[in-house]
């Protein structure tokens, strides 16, 4: 009866539990690349010809990579030392550097399949970054008409 008077009521009490959640994350360090053709265009002259292209790498940042550059597939078909364009019968050398005022690139410090010359260094910013590659095609005699090519395969080493 004395509960009924005051207003007493017995309530539940809840129960709780608590844990933890964790949650994680593992960075790890990429880098995709992607280029632009060294394209010398018509040759029409003796002379040597000069082409740029491109070699973008966008890599995770602060992760230190170098860009290797492969003898091409016609090198030692004619020259021994040199990347050649070829038509299947002619070639013609070219050289491709780092910079417009030389520096050659190559990948002695990693496949070495171009003993000449070492890659390009850099650190990634987690941007696409250009690198510039400035192409020489070699003059001499006149080239017979068709399409002339080659394919160098790059490399990011990180």
């Amino acid at each position: 009866a004395m509960t009924a008077v005051l207003g007493f009521t017995a309530a539940a009490e809840a129960a709780t539990a608590t844990g933890t959640l964790n949650v994680t994350a593992n960075s790890v360090a990429s880098c995709a690349v992607t280029t632009t053709a060294v394209n010398f265009g018509d040759i029409t002259g003796l002379g040597a010809t000069n082409a740029n292209g491109d070699v973008s790498v966008n890599c995770s940042s602060g992760i230190p990579y170098n860009i290797s550059l492969d003898a091409g597939t016609h090198m030692g078909t004619q020259y021994t030392y040199w990347r050649a364009i070829s038509n299947g019968t002619t070639n013609r050398s070219y050289v491709l550097y780092t910079t417009s005022v030389g520096g050659e690139w190559g990948d002695s410090d990693f496949a070495n399949t171009y003993s000449g010359a070492t890659s390009q260094a850099d650190n990634g910013n987690g941007l696409d970054q250009a690198h510039t590659v400035y192409g020489v095609l070699g003059g001499g005699g006149t080239l017979p008409v068709g399409t002339f090519s080659d394919t160098v395969t790059v490399t990011v080493n990180y």
